[in-house]
C-alpha cells in the first residue's frame, strides 16, 4: 500500500504508525475474517499517520508563529527604519520604524518615492548616493536631511544594498535618525569655540599630554602664546623646554619630573622665547593626573601669558614714587578743605548781601557799581576756594550741580557686567533726592569703585543694594566725622551681604596701597582714591561693618546752596521782569520753592505754592483769578508733573506749562506722552534761566500787561 511518489516524512509517519499497530493483536481490535482484518489494519494505520500529521503541523505553526513574533520584533519594531525600493526608487516594503519616522502609515507608505521625503537642498547627495550603489556592488552610506509628513525635520543616514537574486534588482535602505548626534556635536562645537574664546580673553591655553597613546594636544592660544603657526608639529610637554629661555627651560624640566615622580603640581612663571626673538612672560600650572588605581594617564599644563600684566606691575611700582608726593600734600588738601569750608560760608554772606545791594540801589548810584564789583570778586573768590579745593589731589575737578539718583542710573547698567551675574544689584533711589555739587565722571569712578569692592568681599555671590535719600545735618550730627559739616546733602549708600571687616581692617581701608587680597588680586588704591574724590567735592564717607555681617558705605555729598543762587539772579531779574502774570510753583521739595518764589517775586510776579499734586489742584479750584504758568517738578509723590499738567489745563485751556527735574529731559521723554508745547528747565537752574524760561512760556502763549489780563480763567 505505501506510495513510492510520497514525500520521506510521509513515509517515516507510515512506518511509525505500522509499528504501533503491529504492537497491537488484531483480535484486540475487531475478530474478523482474513480479508476484513488487512482493511482494518490499513485504516487504523491511517488514522495513526493523520494524528501524527496533524501534530507536526501544531508543532511546524508553533515553530512559525514564534518566527513571526521573532521577525516582527527584528524587523517592525528595530531602532532603525528598514525599506525596500524598487528599480525606480519607490517603497515596496518598509517596517513600523520606518513609517513612525516618515510619519505616514505603513499601509500608505508603499509606491511612494523615498526621494520625496529628502530635503531639495540634499537630493543630489541621495542621487549619488544611489548611483554609486548601482555601481558598486559593495554597500552604499550616505547622509542627509529628510522631513517627515508631518514637516518635522532631522538627520539621518541611509545605508543601502542590492538584493541579489532578482531581476530588476530592488534595493534595501535602513534609515537611522542622527539628530541627537548632530544636536550633540552642535552643542560640543559651539562649547569648544567657547573654550578657544575664553582662553583668548584670558590669554590662557592648555598642553596635554595623554600617555596611553603617547598623544600631546595643544589648545589655539598656546601656538599664540609661543608665536608658532598652527601647521607646526607638537611638541610633546617633556619636550617643551625649548620654548623657553635656558634658565626658564631648566625650572620647567625641574617641574615636569617632579609632576611625574612625586606627584606634585607646578606654578611657575617663565619666560618664553618666540621664533621671532620677541620674549614674552607666561605662567605655567600643572599636574600629573591618575585613575581610580594610581596609574598616570596623563600630564596637563596651563599657559598664560601675563607680559601685560608683568608691565603693569612694573608701572605701578613707579607710581609708588607718585604716592610719596601726593602724601606730602596729604596735609595741604586736609588745611586747604578745612579754610574753603569757612570762606564759603564768609563768602555766602558777603555775596548774598551784595547782591541784594545792588539791587536795591538806584541805578544812578555810584555805591550801585561798588556793590556789583563786590559781586564779581566774590564770584572769582569761589572759584579761587573751588580750585583750592581741586589742588589737594593735585588736579583740577569740574564740580557742578548734577543728579546723583541720573548718575547712578548710568552707573548700574555697567555695574551688573562688572560684579557678575551670581551678585544681585538692587537700586532704591528717592525721587526726592536733589542734585549735589561734585564732578559727575568721577562720582561714576567712585560708583565703579565701590561696587568693585563689594565684589570682592563676595566671592560667592550675594546682595548689592544702593540706595539714594536726601539728610539735613545740624551741628551736633556732624560730630561724628571730621569731615562733615551742617546743611542739606544726599547720601549714597553701597550695602553688601559679603565678609565685612574687622576692626582692626577697618581703620586702614583708606590707606594707599593697604589691601587684604592676595597679591595681584588689588592694588590697595580703589577706596584711597574713594576718600580723596569725595573730600575733592566737599563730601566725606563713612563706614559700619561687621565680621560676617557685610559692610555698608555711606557717601554724603552737598546741594547746591540756595542763597547764592538767588543773589546772582537777582542782579539780571530786571531784564526779564513780571507784568504781574500769576505762576503756580509746584515741588515737593520746600528749599526749590522757596527759590522760585524769592525769584519770581522780585521779578514782578504773582505766585501760587503746592508741595504736590493734590494741593495744586485744589489751589487750582479755589483760586478766583487767572493762572498763567504751571512750573512743576516732573517726578513727585502722588501725581506726577505730566499728569498734572493735563488736569490744570482742563481749567484753565490758556495754561503753559514748565516741566523741571534732576533728569535730563532725554531720560523724562519716554516716560509719559507731551503734547509738545511744554518747556523742560533743569535742576539746578538759575534765576535768570528760570525768569527767562517763564517770559518765553508766556510769549508763547501771547500773554501781555499784567494783573489787567488776568482776570477770569
Amino acid at each position: 500500500m505505501q506510495n513510492e511518489e510520497h514525500p520521506a516524512w510521509l513515509d517515516i509517519l507510515r512506518r511509525r504508525a505500522e509499528l504501533v499497530v503491529r504492537h497491537t493483536p488484531i483480535e484486540a481490535i475487531i475478530p474478523k475474517p482474513p480479508e476484513p482484518h488487512r482493511l482494518l489494519h490499513e485504516l487504523q494505520v491511517h488514522q495513526l499517520e493523520l494524528e501524527m500529521q496533524n501534530e507536526e503541523l501544531r508543532r511546524a505553526q508553533d515553530a512559525l508563529d514564534i518566527a513571526r513574533a521573532r521577525y516582527f520584533d527584528l524587523y517592525d519594531l528595530a531602532p532603525v527604519g528598514y525599506c525596500t525600493l524598487n528599480e525606480q526608487g519607490l517603497i515596496v516594503e518598509a517596517n513600523l520604524t520606518a513609517s513612525g519616522l516618515l510619519g505616514v502609515a505603513r499601509g500608505t507608505l508603499t509606491q511612494q518615492r523615498l526621494s520625496a521625503f529628502i530635503l531639495p537642498e540634499d537630493a543630489d547627495i541621495y542621487y549619488r548616493h544611489r548611483k554609486q550603489l548601482l555601481n558598486s556592488p559593495e554597500p552604499q552610506s550616505c547622509m542627509v536631511r529628510m522631513r517627515c509628513a508631518q514637516g518635522r525635520e532631522f538627520w539621518a543616514v541611509l545605508s543601502s544594498t542590492l538584493v541579489s537574486g532578482g531581476e530588476p534588482p530592488s534595493q534595501r535602505v535602513t534609515i537611522s535618525d542622527i539628530s541627537e548626534l548632530k544636536r550633540a556635536e552642535g552643542s560640543l562645537r559651539q562649547s569648544e569655540s567657547r573654550l578657544r574664546d575664553a582662553e583668548s580673553l584670558a590669554h590662557a591655553g592648555a598642553i596635554t599630554w595623554d600617555f596611553d597613546s603617547d598623544r600631546t594636544t595643544w589648545s589655539d592660544e598656546v601656538y599664540s602664546i609661543t608665536g608658532r603657526s598652527l601647521g607646526e608639529p607638537v611638541l610633546r610637554l617633556d619636550e617643551c623646554s625649548s620654548l623657553f629661555t635656558p634658565e626658564s627651560a631648566t625650572r620647567f624640566s625641574e617641574a615636569i619630573r617632579q609632576a611625574l615622580t612625586a606627584n606634585s603640581t607646578f606654578d611657575l612663571e617663565l619666560e618664553v622665547v618666540r621664533p621671532d626673538g620677541v620674549h614674552r612672560q607666561a605662567r605655567a600650572r600643572g599636574a600629573a593626573l591618575r585613575d581610580a588605581r594610581g596609574r598616570l594617564v596623563r600630564l596637563a599644563c596651563s599657559l598664560q601669558d601675563i607680559t601685560e600684566q608683568k608691565q603693569a606691575e612694573a608701572e605701578r611700582a613707579a607710581l609708588q614714587s607718585q604716592l610719596a608726593q601726593a602724601q606730602k600734600l596729604e596735609s595741604i588738601g586736609r588745611l586747604a578743605s578745612g579754610v574753603a569750608h569757612d570762606f564759603n560760608n564768609l563768602l555766602a554772606v558777603i555775596n548774598g548781601y551784595a547782591g541784594f545791594l545792588s539791587l536795591e540801589l538806584p541805578a544812578g548810584d555810584p555805591l550801585k557799581l561798588s556793590a556789583i564789583e563786590i559781586c564779581k570778586a566774590g564770584a572769582r573768590a569761589s572759584n579761587l576756594v573751588a580750585q583750592l579745593l581741586a589742588f589737594s589731589l593735585t588736579q583740577a575737578n569740574k564740580s557742578d550741580a548734577v543728579s546723583l539718583n541720573q548718575i547712578v542710573v548710568e552707573s548700574v547698567q555697567m555695574l551688573r557686567q562688572v560684579v557678575g551675574s551670581d551678585i544681585e544689584v538692587i537700586t532704591r533711589l528717592s525721587q526726592g533726592a536733589g542734585p549735589v555739587l561734585a564732578d559727575a565722571d568721577q562720582l561714576h569712578q567712585v560708583i565703579l569703585n565701590l561696587a568693585v569692592n563689594a565684589r570682592d568681599a563676595m566671592p560667592h555671590g550675594g546682595r548689592l543694594e544702593i540706595a539714594t535719600r536726601e539728610v539735613e545735618l545740624d551741628a551736633a550730627a556732624t560730630l561724628r566725622h571730621p569731615d562733615a559739616a551742617p546743611g542739606r546733602f544726599v547720601v549714597l549708600t553701597f550695602t553688601d551681604s559679603g565678609t565685612g571687616m574687622t576692626a582692626e581692617v577697618r581703620e586702614r581701608i583708606f590707606e594707599p596701597f593697604f589691601t587684604t587680597k592676595e597679591p595681584g588680586r588689588g592694588t590697595g588704591l580703589g577706596l584711597a582714591t574713594v576718600y580723596g574724590i569725595l573730600r575733592q567735592n566737599g563730601g566725606w564717607i563713612e563706614v559700619e561693618t561687621a565680621v560676617g555681617r557685610g559692610s555698608t558705605f555711606r557717601i554724603f555729598l552737598r546741594q547746591p546752596e540756595a542763597a547764592g543762587e538767588t543773589v546772582q539772579a537777582e542782579a539780571v531779574i530786571k531784564a526779564l521782569a513780571g507784568r504781574g502774570e500769576t505762576v503756580l510753583v509746584v515741588d515737593d521739595q520746600q528749599a526749590v520753592r522757596q527759590l522760585a518764589r524769592t525769584v519770581l517775586v522780585a521779578a514782578g510776579y504773582q505766585v501760587l505754592e503746592a508741595r504736590d499734586g493734590a494741593a495744586a489742584l485744589e489751589i487750582a479750584h479755589q483760586h478766583a483769578g487767572r493762572i498763567d504758568v504751571l512750573l512743576t517738578d516732573v517726578v513727585m509723590p502722588g501725581t506726577n508733573g505730566y499728569l498734572l499738567s493735563g488736569k490744570l489745563r482742563q481749567l484753565h485751556a490758556h495754561l503753559r506749562v514748565i516741566l523741571t527735574s534732576g533728569y535730563s529731559r532725554d531720560m523724562l521723554a519716554g516716560a509719559e506722552s507731551l503734547s509738545g508745547d511744554e518747556l523742560f528747565l533743569r535742576k539746578p537752574f538759575g534765576p535768570e534761566e528760570l525768569t527767562a524760561l517763564v517770559r518765553q512760556a508766556l510769549e508763547r502763549s501771547g500773554t501781555q500787561g499784567g494783573p489787567a489780563s488776568a482776570a477770569g480763567a
